[in-house]
C-alpha cells in the first residue's frame, strides 16, 4: 500500500470516528425540536394552506352569488325611496336571507348528520347565544372538536358550508392525534346566524 493511500485511509478513519463522537454527544432534545418544527412547518404547507384556499374559493363563490343577486333584484331608486329606503332595504334583504331562529333545532341535527355521512366523529360541540347588535337576530357560537383524517375533515367543512349558508366559520385548530399519523384533533369555531320571528321575511 502506498503512503498517499494510507493517509487517505487514516483520514477517513478519523472523519467517521469524529462523526460517531457528534453523534453518541448529540442532544436527544435538540433532534426532537427540530422533528416538531419540521412537523409544525408540514402542517402548514400541506394542511393550512390547501384548507384557507378552499375556505376563500367558498367565499369568493359566495359574494359571486350575492352579486348576481343584486344585479336582477329590481331597482328601487325608482319607487322614489331615496338612499334610506335603500340601505333599510338591504337590511331587510339581509335578514330575510336568514333562516328563522327556530330552526336551530334543524339545523344541529343537520350537523350531526353531516358529521357522520363525512367520516368524522364528532366528539364535543359547545355552544353560546347572543343577540345581533343593532339588528334583530340571534348568533349562536359553536366550538366543535372532530377527529378525523385529513380529507373526512375538508368533506366535512365543505358539507357545512354548502348545507347552511348562514355558517360563519371564525377560526381553525388541528393537531395529530398521538400514535396516529393520519388522523387530526381539529377545533373549529364558527357561528350560525338567525333572524327573529318577529323580523318577518320567507322562512
Amino acid at each position: 500500500m502506498s503512503t498517499r493511500s494510507m493517509h487517505l485511509n487514516d483520514a477517513l478513519a478519523r472523519v467517521r470516528w469524529v462523526a460517531r463522537l457528534t453523534w453518541e454527544e448529540a442532544a436527544w432534545p435538540e433532534f426532537l425540536a427540530v422533528g416538531v418544527v419540521g412537523f409544525a412547518l408540514g402542517l402548514v404547507l400541506w394542511v393550512n394552506w390547501p384548507l384557507h384556499q378552499e375556505v376563500r374559493a367558498l367565499q369568493a363563490g359566495a359574494a359571486a352569488v350575492s352579486r348576481e343577486r343584486a344585479a336582477t333584484a329590481p331597482d328601487s331608486s325608482s319607487s322614489g325611496a331615496g338612499p334610506e329606503r335603500g340601505g333599510s332595504g338591504f337590511v331587510a334583504d339581509f335578514l330575510a336571507f336568514l333562516p328563522a331562529v327556530d330552526m336551530r333545532e334543524q339545523q344541529l341535527q343537520t350537523l350531526h348528520s353531516l358529521a357522520s355521512e363525512s367520516g368524522a366523529a364528532l366528539s364535543r360541540v359547545e355552544y353560546g347565544h347572543s343577540n345581533l347588535e343593532h339588528l334583530p337576530g340571534r348568533r349562536m357560537t359553536m366550538q366543535l372538536t372532530v377527529q378525523a383524517e385529513y380529507p373526512a375533515y375538508r368533506k366535512l367543512l365543505h358539507n357545512l358550508l354548502v348545507a347552511m349558508p348562514n355558517l360563519s366559520i371564525d377560526r381553525v385548530t388541528m393537531e395529530r392525534v398521538p400514535g396516529q399519523a393520519s388522523r387530526l384533533n381539529v377545533r373549529i369555531e364558527a357561528s350560525l346566524y338567525y333572524r327573529n320571528a318577529a323580523a318577518g321575511g320567507a322562512s
